[in-house]
C-alpha cells in the first residue's frame, strides 16, 4: 500500500503540528510530545484550545486504517 501526501509543518511555541494532506482528500494533524505537551491529554487540551475546526471523535485514527477501509 503506498499512501501519497503532502505535509505542512506550522509550529508556535512549544506546540507543532503537521498537517497530513492525503491525496484522496483525507486531511489528518498529527502532533508530537514535548516537555510541555508529554500527555495524551495535555496535547488534546492544546488542540482544543486552538478551537480548530476538527472532529473530535477519534483523535486515534491512523492513515492506514482510512485506506484499509477503502479497498475491504
Amino acid at each position: 500500500m503506498q499512501i501519497k501526501e503532502m505535509d505542512y509543518l506550522y509550529k508556535k511555541n512549544e506546540l507543532q503540528i503537521c498537517i497530513k494532506d492525503v491525496l484522496n482528500g483525507d486531511k489528518l494533524i498529527e502532533i508530537e510530545e514535548n516537555e510541555q505537551l508529554d500527555t495524551i491529554d495535555k496535547i488534546k487540551q492544546e488542540l482544543e484550545r486552538l478551537n480548530l475546526p476538527v472532529d473530535t471523535n477519534d483523535y486515534f485514527i491512523k492513515k492506514a486504517e482510512i485506506e484499509l477501509r477503502k479497498i475491504l
